[in-house]
């Protein structure tokens, strides 16, 4: 059973609604990325290049969804390390617990956050070369996106699922819209 078998058609039409909104990319912007996929600054894209450019409807409100892929708080950071394979050494996981307790300055975070970002980024994970490419996560919905010539693209890293049920219904419901 998928998620569209649970929602009204309704909504399924307002959702789907939506995402014809968003346009597929200039085929010149795939090419002049794919030529210059090895150089800097990096170019990594979704797999597939699987990219819609946004509308200027919705632009802002996805924009107001962006995210950093690594957390800021204690709690968050540690999931992540953990998540990716990161070590995080005693004393700053005492320090990172302290933080989840309000009790110590967001300088401390900070430098955990950029040793953490550094040994992330050094594993040459593929999450990792989006995100230094500009990539930043839209809410929890599974989509990326970045702008590219002024404009906002949103990527789906993957293929072979319902884009639908595992992203677009996420994005109708994280930005808010109750269109149906």
């Amino acid at each position: 059973m998928t998620m569209t078998d649970t929602i009204s058609p309704e909504k399924e039409a307002a959702i789907r609604r939506l995402v014809e909104g968003f346009d597929n990319i200039p085929q010149d912007w795939a090419a002049l990325v794919a030529e210059h996929k090895d150089e800097e600054p990096c170019y990594a894209m979704p797999m597939w290049g699987t990219l819609f450019k946004v509308n200027s409807m919705d632009r802002g409100n996805i924009e107001k969804l962006l995210s950093n892929p690594i957390p800021k708080d204690a709690v968050g950071l540690i999931e992540f390390a953990e998540e990716h394979g990161i070590e995080i050494d005693e004393a700053e996981m005492k320090l990172l617990a302290l933080a989840a307790a309000d009790e110590i300055d967001e300088d401390e975070i900070e430098a955990i956050w950029v040793q953490v970002y550094e040994a992330w980024t050094e594993t040459g994970d593929e999450d990792a070369q989006l995100f230094m490419a500009g990539w930043q996560d839209v809410g929890s919905t599974g989509i990326i996106a970045r702008e590219f010539d002024g404009e906002l693209l949103l990527g789906i890293n993957g293929a072979g699922y319902s884009f639908f049920d595992s992203h677009w219904l996420r994005l109708y419901d994280e930005l808010g819209y109750s269109w149906h």
